[in-house]
């Protein structure tokens, strides 16, 4: 059995240069009409000290929301995509700055709690936490820093009644210059 050949025309030039413009038009088109990226989140904040509130419960897009200044209860319902059901909660709280926020309904009601945002999310915005606040579980979110060594730092704030200075945190067993200067800017008093 003979093989097949295909044997195609020689294009000619100007049909060469009609696709080429063809395509460089196409091309030019989707590059000037391109649609606008798509953004999941919250827009980007421009302010010098961003504050960061988490939300999460009874809200339709649960997460950490950053504004310029502390918000009102409204305006972070508002950003996180509001409500699953129901209306907006009345009367206009302030939030603190870098807390938590958890709206739960209990016998059709819709309660508002506020908390301190979880050590990992602070540490993952850059912000620090509490040496004299935080949880043994809270410490485990710094780096290198396990649960026996949380557990110790712990005990040596309730046995000194807190800390005065971040420096005292050196006195525990396993924090030397060195790893305290690795912690220190995961902390505040």
């Amino acid at each position: 059995m003979k093989p097949l050949i295909w044997k195609m025309a020689p294009q000619r030039i100007g049909e060469r240069a009609t696709g080429l413009s063809v395509l460089l038009l196409i091309l030019f088109l989707l590059h000037w009409l391109k649609p606008a990226p798509y953004r999941i989140g919250a827009d980007p904040v421009t302010c010098k000290a961003p504050v960061f509130v988490q939300i999460d419960g009874e809200i339709r897009h649960p997460g950490v929301y950053s504004f310029c200044d502390p918000p009102y209860l409204r305006e972070l319902i508002k950003k996180a995509g509001g409500l699953r059901e129901g209306s907006l909660l009345p009367g206009e709280q302030r939030l603190a700055p870098n807390s938590g926020i958890s709206v739960t309904k209990e016998g059709g009601e819709l309660r508002v709690q506020q908390h301190e945002i979880p050590s990992s999310f602070k540490i993952t915005l850059g912000l620090p936490i509490s040496l004299n606040r935080e949880s043994e579980e809270g410490f485990t979110a710094l780096p290198g820093i396990g649960r026996s060594m949380a557990k110790a730092i712990v005990e040596e704030r309730v046995r000194r009644g807190g800390f005065k200075s971040l420096d005292e945190v050196m006195g525990i067993p396993g924090i030397g210059p060195k790893f305290y200067e690795r912690m220190k800017p995961y902390l505040t008093l």
